[in-house]
C-alpha cells in the first residue's frame, strides 16, 4: 500500500512539473478573459453610438463611452492581478491601452462611416478615410512654389505643403529624399518620435492616391482633391509605385490638365528638385 501511495505521489509531482512547463490554467483564463472583455468593450462603444444616432445627444454618448472604458480598465486589471496572484501571469500584461485604442479607432471609423461621413479629422494632423480605412497626413502652410528638401533639416516642417522631394538618388532605387528625409522623419528615424504616434507611414499606391481625386466635378485646371484636406497642394505628387519604365514612378496631379496626360502620369524618379508627397498608413 505504501509503495502505491509513493507511486501516486511521484506521478502527481511529475504531472505538476509538466503542466508548469506550459502556460497554466490561470494564464489561459486571463488570455480568454481579455478577449471577452475586449469584445464587450467594442459592443459597449457601438451601443453608445447607436443611441447617439437616434438622439444626437453628445453628452450622453460621452458619458456612456466613459463608462465602457472604466469597466474595461477594472476588468483588465482584475484579470492580470488574479493570474499574477498564483504566479501564472497573463501571456501579455500592461496592454489595455493598446487594445482599447484599437477598439476606439475602429468604433470611430464605423460610426462616422455609417453616418455617411467619409473623411474624419482626427485632430492630430491626420485625416481618416472611413471608406478606404486609410489615414492620411495633413499638410501645413499655404500652397505656393515648391521648396526643395534636399538634405536633412533643410525643410524644418516635414508637413509643409510646398516641400518637394526626390524619389531616387541613382536611377531606379527608393533612395531619394522622399524616403530618407520625408518618411524617415515621420517614422522617427531622426529623433525616435513618430508622427501622430504611428511609425508605419509610407507613400501611397497609385490607387490610394487617386482615391483622393474629386469625382463630383470636372477637375481640369483647378485643384481637384477631396474636401477635408486643409493646406492641400495641386500639381504632381509621388506614389510609391514604379511605372512600366523602371526609371519612372507613378504620380497623381491634383491640378490635372491635358499636359499631365490625364490624372495619373509618371515622372522620372531622378527628377530634380523633386515633387510633392503626402504620407499615408493603413489602419489595422
Amino acid at each position: 500500500m505504501k509503495v502505491e501511495v509513493r507511486r501516486y505521489l511521484v506521478t502527481m509531482v511529475l504531472c505538476a512539473w509538466t503542466a508548469a512547463a506550459w502556460a497554466g490554467p490561470a494564464a489561459d483564463k486571463c488570455e480568454s478573459g481579455k478577449n471577452k472583455e475586449a469584445g464587450k468593450y467594442g459592443l459597449c462603444l457601438q451601443k453608445a453610438e447607436a443611441k447617439y444616432a437616434l438622439t444626437a445627444d453628445g453628452a450622453v454618448r460621452t458619458t456612456a463611452r466613459s463608462k465602457c472604458a472604466d469597466h474595461l480598465a477594472a476588468k483588465w486589471a482584475a484579470l492580470e492581478a488574479k493570474a499574477a496572484a498564483v504566479d501564472d501571469p497573463c501571456p501579455s500584461t500592461g496592454d489595455q491601452g493598446r487594445v482599447q485604442g484599437a477598439f476606439d479607432a475602429l468604433s470611430s471609423i464605423t460610426a462616422t462611416g455609417l453616418a455617411g461621413v467619409r473623411f474624419v479629422d482626427n485632430g492630430d494632423g491626420t485625416v481618416t478615410d472611413t471608406t478606404t480605412r486609410l489615414m492620411w497626413e495633413k499638410k501645413t502652410g499655404v500652397y505656393g512654389p515648391g521648396v526643395s528638401c534636399g538634405s536633412l533639416g533643410s525643410c524644418p516642417d516635414p508637413h509643409g505643403v510646398n516641400n518637394v522631394y526626390t524619389w531616387t538618388a541613382n536611377s531606379t532605387e527608393a533612395t531619394g529624399t522622399v524616403f530618407s528625409e520625408f518618411l524617415g522623419r515621420l517614422n522617427g528615424a531622426n529623433d525616435a518620435i513618430c508622427f501622430a504616434g504611428q511609425c508605419d507611414w509610407r507613400l501611397p499606391t497609385l490607387a490610394e492616391l487617386t482615391s483622393l481625386l474629386r469625382t463630383d466635378v470636372l477637375c481640369f485646371r483647378f485643384q481637384c482633391i477631396e474636401p477635408g484636406f486643409p493646406g492641400s497642394a495641386g500639381g504632381l505628387h509621388w506614389t510609391g509605385e514604379t511605372a512600366s519604365d523602371p526609371t519612372r514612378a507613378d504620380t497623381v496631379s491634383f491640378i490635372p490638365d491635358f499636359g499631365d496626360l490625364g490624372f495619373v502620369p509618371a515622372a522620372q524618379k531622378s527628377y530634380n528638385p523633386g515633387l510633392r508627397a503626402r504620407a499615408v498608413r493603413t489602419l489595422q
